[in-house]
């Protein structure tokens, strides 16, 4: 039942935006301007990615995985061990690691930002959504990344560290940022989340459409969150969010790596993001942070939907819902809490990650 579910979500979630975006693509688009012809030729092909025979290859069946961790298709094992063995990002540039529904959005937006220039910004709004995840789409896109006019690339990841080749990266003076939020907003906007896709399966209602007590099931444990079941990204059987943080965070302390909270973001933005650029080793002027600023507010960022692609388009349509923080206190009873609480300090109480859930 749990493959029957995961297969006929993730099919009617993609599968809907392939005509839209290849009629886009057989029209003079704005990309076919940004590329020479034999570029965009390329990119035009990876349309197939998300085909509905493409969609059912990747999650028919059993839930795909690779080395015991759990994709959610469109990732793939296949993309993640050929990223694994065969590519990496050069000196400079950024891989985001996160956990879904943690800030991912925002700070690629923000990273964007940072790193490009308007005419790679508005280049990258129209190239296909699997362009800037790694572990998504062909084996082909790597070529085509590697060919792109884009002076310092970025790269998003919702792997845990064990799936990435990290000493390449290191070996390469790569950065990573790893970007964290209080789980509780967390599994509320995750709950928001599974929520729109009904509007393109019905199916995951069943697993919604009980409400919040029987998403959470807290009746045994956090870990049996039934949209985990639905929608494994990058985990054991059995876990969830913290350990995926807890495989990025043993990495703290190393040079390369840099993790924020998103909490932080939102109470005081121009101090992380000089902070971050810092890492970066980028000289920003306060024009600069202001403008990012300004760009990177949600406001903003919901204006700018229609600018994006069609999948993009609709990737960011299906994300952006409120990103406020304490938002979960409209949801939780406070046994819900306290239970969420312990499970996070059985997982993290022995480090030093300290959530924020309230400003």
């Amino acid at each position: 039942m749990e493959a029957f579910c995961f297969a006929d979500c993730t099919k009617s979630f993609f599968s809907s935006q392939l005509s839209k975006r290849t009629k886009n693509f057989n029209m003079e688009s704005p990309l076919q301007k940004m590329l020479p012809s034999d570029l965009y030729k390329d990119v035009m092909e990876l349309g197939g990615d998300f085909s509905e025979e493409s969609i059912k290859k990747t999650s028919g069946g059993e839930i795909p995985s690779w080395k015991g961790f759990r994709l959610m298709p469109p990732f793939t094992p296949e993309l993640a061990k050929y990223a694994y063995d065969n590519w990496s990002l050069k000196e400079g540039e950024v891989l985001l690691a996160s956990y879904p529904k943690t800030g991912t959005n925002w700070m690629m937006a923000i990273l964007r930002r940072l790193l490009y220039s308007d005419e790679e910004i508005n280049l990258m709004k129209q190239l296909p959504l699997t362009m800037g995840v790694l572990e998504s789409g062909s084996v082909k896109k790597f070529n085509i990344i590697d060919r792109l006019p884009i002076k310092r690339r970025m790269m998003g990841t919702h792997l845990p560290a064990e799936l990435i080749n990290l000493e390449r990266l290191k070996k390469e003076n790569a950065k990573v940022v790893y970007v964290m939020r209080n789980p509780k907003d967390q599994l509320v906007s995750f709950y928001h989340f599974a929520k729109k896709l009904v509007s393109k399966n019905p199916a995951i209602g069943r697993f919604i459409n009980d409400g919040w007590e029987a998403y959470l099931a807290l009746k045994g444990s956090v870990q049996r969150l039934k949209c985990l079941r639905v929608l494994p990204s990058g985990t054991l059987p059995g876990e969830w969010y913290p350990h995926h943080l807890l495989s990025w965070y043993k990495h703290k302390d190393d040079k390369n790596f840099y993790f924020i909270y998103y909490e932080d973001l939102k109470k005081d933005f121009k101090k992380e993001l000089r902070k971050l650029a810092k890492f970066l080793g980028m000289d920003i002027t306060e024009e600069k942070v202001s403008e990012i600023e300004e760009k990177c507010s949600f406001g903003n960022m919901k204006q700018e939907i229609s600018s994006y692609s069609n999948d993009m388009k609709m990737f960011q349509t299906v994300n952006l819902r409120k990103g406020e923080v304490g938002d979960w206190k409209n949801y939780f009873t406070v046994a819900q809490s306290e239970r969420v609480d312990a499970k996070i300090k059985d997982c993290l109480g022995s480090t030093d990650v300290t959530f924020t859930y309230c400003l």
